[in-house]
């Protein structure tokens, strides 16, 4: 195999039939920036304080760690940000992966998602809206839970004010 095989050129993306020149999108090193990003080890993930099962010791463990942040979730996942709480935690830094992205059009209001976590503008929803929202959900049927057993988001969907749920202190409770 001669030198010129194993280059990858990075001029030149070939998408289908057709090729286009993404020279604007691509850094100059892509393989060695990727070997760079691929040999950075990240720490392993802190385990969050917030616990995750449907149950009522779950639920009051829950409370009481928003109790202590005065109800404020943005300040109890602050806390927890080396766990898989933060922001992005699923991803490597933003500050070892922007060499790659840095030239892509969207990548500040990426990073600043991975560092700062998403802003959706939320309002509360009248309750004709929210089994409107879960009746969509059902008929759309892009969640296992939904095709395997309907009848239990049905259900919900149908008879289930939100407020009624038994699992009052958590997180969805709590503001979400």
């Amino acid at each position: 195999m001669q030198e010129s095989d194993t280059h990858i050129s990075t001029s030149l993306l070939l998408i289908g039939p057709s090729m286009i020149e993404p020279k604007e999108y691509w850094p100059e090193d892509l393989l060695g920036i990727i070997r760079s990003i691929l040999s950075h080890k990240c720490p392993c993930p802190a385990r969050p304080e917030f616990a995750f099962e449907m149950t009522e010791e779950a639920a009051l463990k829950n409370y009481f760690i928003m109790k202590k942040n005065n109800f404020d979730l943005a300040k109890a996942l602050t806390q927890q940000k080396n766990s898989p709480l933060g922001f992005g935690s699923e991803f490597k830094p933003p500050s070892i992966i922007e060499p790659l992205f840095h030239l892509h059009p969207n990548w500040n209001h990426v990073k600043s998602i991975l560092s700062n976590g998403s802003q959706w503008p939320l309002e509360p929803i009248s309750e004709e809206i929210r089994r409107s929202n879960l009746e969509e959900a059902l008929a759309f049927s892009n969640h296992k839970g939904a095709t395997d057993k309907p009848e239990i988001l049905k259900n919900y969907a149908t008879t289930t004010s939100f407020t009624d749920t038994p699992w009052s202190f958590l997180l969805t409770r709590l503001g979400l």
